[in-house]
């Protein structure tokens, strides 16, 4: 009995790895350049109010690093809330987003953390939607334009990725001999 108890511990312990590598969702990091002369100040002040522009709520801003924080934000998708009112499973969605400056690259990053909690009490990363893409490089603009910087261009780190072509059909004919 004890063989067979192992082999079922193992299993569950083999399962949880790969729930938890599976699960695993790299949020990405969206930067652009800024002007070398451009002060950390008006930078952090651009973001917080690009930020403000998209209903986030500011947690912190600070001035000496370079670094602007969101509080979370409930980002349920539309079509979630219409599920949701004929059903009675329940979900959150919640996103904070961190923008930081880095003097040496003069770089403006942004880094969005997008979760959803579907109650079993865990949050768990989950991948942005293209309208949240679209909404933080409408961010990344925004602050750039303030700044009288260039808007382009915007490079997302891993980058995104495009879907794949359909594999062309097979070309080959059989005939029945």
């Amino acid at each position: 009995m004890k063989g067979k108890s192992t082999i079922i511990f193992s299993f569950a312990i083999l399962m949880l790895i790969v729930s938890i590598i599976g699960c695993a969702v790299i949020m990405p990091t969206i930067r652009a350049e800024y002007p070398q002369e451009t002060s950390i100040s008006d930078i952090t002040a651009a973001a917080a109010l690009a930020l403000q522009n998209h209903e986030f709520s500011i947690a912190t801003v600070n001035d000496n690093i370079g670094v602007v924080t969101t509080n979370w934000k409930d980002v349920k998708p539309t079509s979630q809330k219409v599920f949701e009112a004929f059903s009675s499973r329940r979900s959150s969605w919640r996103m904070m987003i961190t923008v930081a400056i880095d003097k040496q690259t003069k770089q403006i990053n942004l880094k969005p953390i997008k979760q959803i909690n579907s109650g079993y009490g865990s949050w768990d990363n989950a991948k942005l939607g293209e309208d949240e893409k679209n909404m933080l490089n409408e961010i990344l603009k925004e602050i750039l334009t303030a700044i009288n910087a260039p808007t382009t261009p915007i490079t997302w780190e891993p980058p995104q990725q495009e879907p794949k072509p359909p594999k062309p059909e097979s070309t080959e004919t059989f005939s029945e001999e």
